[in-house]
């Protein structure tokens, strides 16, 4: 099942001398209804196409036409991420600890050795899969070869950019730490450089092979650092109380996260956007530096936010939020699109935002129609 809901908000913006007139008007699809609402998960990709879990087990895609069960028995794990590419190839963990590909015609299963819970997997657009086993160090499958990238123990949370050129988290000789290791073509490097990672902890790495991370200062209070071609950049510093969550990063190098609810946007300066309560899990930033995320509504309610590079605007208030533990599925954001899970009323569904595009209107158009409207105005109070 595919419906339309029209949302249309205007604004005319005047930056720096230059005058914009837009609307911020979207297409609000529900792609699928009657959702089961058990370990529900969603992924999506630049190309408007989405994956999430049904009945807690089944995998399910939509290709941009069709809604298709892509599961092959091979069932979700209990808390498996989504991953969809630009090709609409999807990886999930299938509920044998093992990384499951979906190349578009077929599922199979492409691990050599399990990664486990909590280990991670990641799949770029060139078809490459590759995830972190405990006891089996850190490994790319590509093309039907699989390859040990590193022979190491205790890897988590693996990542990788359309190079293969690989991320991930490796437990440290310091108990509770983790250094930040980094594979290309020059080996592995840890590139943590005394920045240490604890357990919560997350890092992001874009086309560039930029790799973004919250951690610990030298002088043992938190930091968002950034790494390239294998020198740390200090991108923000805190205290040791701080709270930092949420990182992330688009192929221009912006750098998005949040502290104790403050969403912030880095793009060579700081710039709190607002203060909120974004949920952890919940902010994401697209290529466009645009953010989506998830702040508390009233009662209990789960609201869905969209920052356009200027204005914050509510997409939904309608987010699933389950019983006493307030559980919810995070939502998805990729190019233009955004992913939900919502109350529908009788029925929980998918639900897609198509964004819009900004575009600048000449100054003397703007003008001229805002000269319009005054001329008819004063007409009328004649």
């Amino acid at each position: 099942m595919r419906s339309a809901i029209k949302m249309v908000f205007t604004a005319i913006l005047v930056l720096g001398g230059t005058v914009f007139s837009y609307a911020a008007d979207w297409d609000i699809d529900i792609i699928y209804s009657d959702v089961k609402t058990q370990n529900m998960a969603l992924g999506a990709n630049s190309k408007g196409q989405g994956v999430w879990i049904n009945d807690g087990v089944n995998v399910y895609i939509y290709d941009g036409t069709s809604v298709i069960d892509i599961s092959n028995t091979l069932n979700a794990m209990w808390g498996s991420d989504l991953i969809i590419n630009k090709n609409g190839n999807v990886v999930w963990l299938d509920d044998s600890y093992r990384v499951a590909l979906y190349n578009g015609a077929t599922s199979q299963i492409v691990s050599t050795n399990n990664p486990g819970s909590g280990a991670g997997y990641d799949l770029n657009d060139n078809d490459q899969v590759v995830w972190a086993s405990y006891y089996s160090g850190v490994n790319l499958y590509d093309n039907g070869y699989t390859d040990q990238v590193a022979n190491v123990s205790g890897a988590y949370s693996v990542k990788t950019d359309n190079s293969a050129n690989i991320a991930w988290k490796q437990q440290s000789s310091a108990i509770g730490t983790y250094d930040l290791y980094y594979h290309d073509a020059s080996g592995n490097n840890n590139i943590s450089q005394g920045y240490s990672l604890d357990y919560t902890s997350d890092f992001r790495i874009n086309d560039s092979g930029n790799v973004v991370w919250n951690g610990k200062t030298v002088e043992g209070g938190n930091g968002v650092f950034l790494c390239k071609s294998g020198a740390v950049d200090v991108i923000a510093t805190y205290s040791q109380e701080a709270y930092i969550q949420n990182v992330c990063i688009n192929n221009n190098d912006q750098i998005a996260w949040s502290i104790d609810g403050q969403i912030y946007l880095y793009d060579g300066f700081n710039t709190k956007i607002m203060d909120g309560n974004a949920y952890a899990g919940s902010l994401f930033l697209n290529e466009y530096g645009e953010l989506v995320w998830m702040e508390g509504g009233s009662g209990n309610s789960l609201l869905l936010k969209y920052y356009d590079g200027t204005n914050i605007f509510q997409i939904a208030d309608n987010l699933y939020l389950e019983g006493e533990a307030y559980t919810f599925t995070e939502p998805a954001f990729s190019g233009k699109y955004v992913w939900w899970i919502g109350d529908g009323g009788d029925t929980f569904n998918v639900y897609r935002a198509t964004l819009p595009t900004q575009t600048p209107e000449p100054v003397s158009t703007v003008l001229f129609s805002a000269g319009c409207v005054a001329m008819a105005f004063i007409r009328k109070r004649r």
